[in-house]
Order: C-alpha cells, then structure tokens, then sequence
C-alpha cells in the first residue's frame, strides 16, 4: 500500500508540532530530580544545555558533570569520579575505539563559566573536554583534577 502524499505531509506536520512543543517547552529545564545543583546557578541553561550545543560524547560530558557538581552535591567523591570518566576516556582513545576530535570551538562555555562562578581549573577542564584534539590535552586534565581536590 503506497503511502499518498497528503497521508506524509500530515504526518510531517503533526510530528514537526511535536517537536516544536518540546523546543519551546522548558519543562525539563523547570524540574531536577534529586537536587537543585545544576539549576541552582542558571535553570535555563544548564549542564545538559552546553554539553547539547556543543555535541559532546558520553565521558567527556561525565567528567564535566561531575567537576561542575562537586562543590554543591558530592564534594571530593564527585571529583575521583570525574577522574574515573577521564581514565575510561583516555583508555577508549588510547585503543582507538573512540576517535580523536576534529578541532572545534567551544559554544556557550564563557557564558556558563560566568553564570555557573567556575574557577580556573574547573574552567580548564569545562575546555579541555569541549575542544580536546590529542591525548596529551586528555592527559594534562589528570593534574588539574587532582588540584581541584587539593582545594
């Protein structure tokens, strides 16, 4: 059975609404379970809102996770977590199943740094992972992490 042009269109359409009403809608933004550390600074841009735009993969968008919760949820614990994300990350490039990056620029991140107070290091790693191209770029975020837990 061929599917009529005007039977697709309307099925464009309902599922452009769709997506349009998640766009528009901050719902997600408006609500956090188990906390309020990620919107306590800025609820409409949040973590998951730069790691978005700027398309990062799992580990790095963990280890960013982590480093930008540890002061207000899981101190020191949350930064040997970070690490642990780094190491996997660094084990995954290192056997080449996960690709190094093309150069890119990091969107968004200034605007985060300011509204999220970041301090250097935090912002060094908020980078690193945003804009990454070597593994020696991965390995010099093992030093600033272990200065973040000497703070």
């Amino acid at each position: 059975m061929a599917i009529t042009k005007k039977a697709r269109n309307g099925y464009f359409r309902e599922r452009n609404k769709k997506i349009d009403a998640m766009v528009d809608s901050t719902v997600a933004n408006d609500r956090q379970v188990g906390g309020d550390h990620y919107k306590a600074e800025n609820p409409d841009f949040q973590h998951w809102d730069l790691m978005a735009v700027n398309n990062v993969g799992y580990f790095p968008g963990q280890v960013t996770k982590y480093v930008d919760r540890w002061r207000k949820k899981g101190g020191k614990q949350d930064l040997e977590k970070a690490s642990h994300y780094l190491q996997k990350l660094l084990e995954l490039t290192c056997a080449e199943i996960l690709p190094i990056p093309d150069p890119r620029q990091a969107f968004r991140l200034d605007e985060y740094r300011e509204t999220h107070e970041m301090d250097v290091y935090e912002y060094r790693v908020f980078k690193c992972m945003l804009t990454y191209t070597s593994i020696d770029d991965l390995l010099s975020l093992q030093d600033t992490i272990e200065t973040l837990k000497n703070t």
